[in-house]
């Protein structure tokens, strides 16, 4: 009776194949069992059969990932718990849904003079519960053009953000462009940082977070970068006594391990830029276009003539020193035409941390910017209270994750690659 009710409930033609097939499998075996007993090798046959008959089932029944599939359900939720009055963004409307790897994207169009995109990102737990999403799975970010009454929604299935990424290895820089992967994105999409603009000049950077939030480490990728590029030469300046970068002080042309040795070498810094200045504006070259010119507005590095580029870890120590600011100031703003780049990182990205300068905060604020998890997640916005959004805020704060801002391309929330870079590995 039982056996009957459940083949009613078989209502494909594969169901009831397997039904029929597990039947007649056990049926064969104890006939088989009964005439000649279970002694060898029927044990075997009854157990390698059993995996065979099963394995469908067990197949059938695996535990799937969850897939987030884009239809018009999700407009209309969105429509119902964001967007209506009384909620998160009201008026706001959800356009351009498409699936994308491991989930679904869209584009948040905000009622203009109302709402804004810093307005759809401080509504991320909000939109988060509107469709029961899982912490990380739920993403709002700018949207590639960076128009303030517009944002960018994306549902994941896996948040790849979670996952381990390896470093790829420093063959991974591209001379042409200056570009180098440091990460990956929410949506898989690869997180790019520039050393130069090709017909430009050197790129600053910024990079901030708490204690053991991951700083150190991405700096030995960029330094492995460095290294292995031909093109750039890297000097280091760590306070710490050389314990942040502790891999490196023996393996860059120059380190500093105390402010006094720091001082020495922001000095030099600075004369190297002068005299590249004076080289460059006196100096004879010919164009693109066969033309014969006198005087470089731009500057690309050659293996003659590579970057320098300046690590400065803890830099709020050697900032809190006048003659040193002064300097970084000059640098800063003097730098990129002749071929200096500074990388300044602070464990708080606000303006007491560059020794109270809106010089240097502006300067390295138009390069690249990463911001790693900080103590306070408020201070992780700190940057862009100051800031006029060009190209766009940070992401939404998502613990252990930094932000990353590319010069001239939005801010998004990356997952840094591995910690493997060292500078004897190549």
């Amino acid at each position: 009776m039982v056996g009957g009710r459940r083949w009613l409930h078989l209502d494909r033609v594969a169901e009831r194949l397997y039904a029929v097939v597990s039947l007649l499998a056990a049926a064969g075996w104890l006939a088989v069992a009964a005439g000649y007993g279970v002694g060898r090798p029927m044990p075997a046959v009854l157990w390698l059969g059993g995996v065979a008959v099963a394995f469908p089932w067990w197949w059938h029944h695996r535990i799937r990932g969850v897939q987030v599939v884009a239809d018009s359900s999700v407009v209309e939720i969105f429509n119902e718990r964001v967007g209506a009055s009384g909620y998160a963004l009201p008026g706001a409307k959800l356009t351009d849904v498409a699936s994308i790897k491991n989930g679904w994207a869209g584009v948040i169009k905000l009622p203009p003079g109302k709402l804004a995109t810093q307005n759809a990102i401080s509504a991320t737990e909000m939109v988060m519960s509107a469709y029961d999403a899982e912490p990380g799975s739920l993403v709002i970010e700018p949207t590639a053009s960076g128009r303030a009454s517009e944002a960018r929604l994306m549902v994941l299935s896996q948040n790849p953000l979670h996952d381990t990424l390896p470093w790829p290895g420093p063959g991974e820089f591209d001379p042409a462009t200056g570009i180098a992967p440091i990460g990956i994105y929410a949506d898989g999409e690869p997180a790019l940082y520039r050393f130069y603009q090709p017909g430009s000049g050197a790129v600053h950077d910024l990079i901030a977070g708490a204690i053991g939030s991951g700083k150190s480490r991405l700096v030995d990728e960029l330094l492995a970068y460095e290294r292995a590029s031909g093109l750039i030469v890297s000097w280091v300046i760590d306070p710490q006594r050389g314990q942040s970068l502790p891999d490196w002080m023996d393996n860059v042309p120059w380190s500093a391990r105390d402010l006094e040795e720091g001082m020495r070498m922001i000095r030099a810094v600075h004369r190297v830029m002068l005299t590249r200045n004076a080289y460059f504006a006196t100096m004879s070259w010919t164009d693109d276009k066969g033309r014969k010119r006198r005087g470089k507005a731009h500057f690309d590095p050659t293996p003659d003539i590579p970057l320098l580029s300046v690590t400065i870890e803890e830099a709020h120590q050697l900032l809190r020193l006048e003659q040193a600011r002064e300097l970084v100031e000059d640098i800063a703003k003097m730098s990129r035409k002749c071929g200096v780049r500074l990388r300044l990182i602070v464990q708080v990205p606000l303006l007491d941390q560059l020794g109270g300068s809106t010089t240097i905060r502006d300067s390295l604020a138009s390069g690249n910017v990463i911001v790693f998890r900080t103590a306070n997640p408020l201070s992780g916005h700190g940057i862009q209270r100051h800031h006029p959004r060009r190209p766009t805020p940070t992401a939404p704060y998502v613990p252990q994750r930094p932000t990353h801002r590319r010069h001239g391309l939005p801010t998004r929330r990356l997952l840094p690659t591995g910690t493997n870079a060292h500078p004897l590995r190549r």
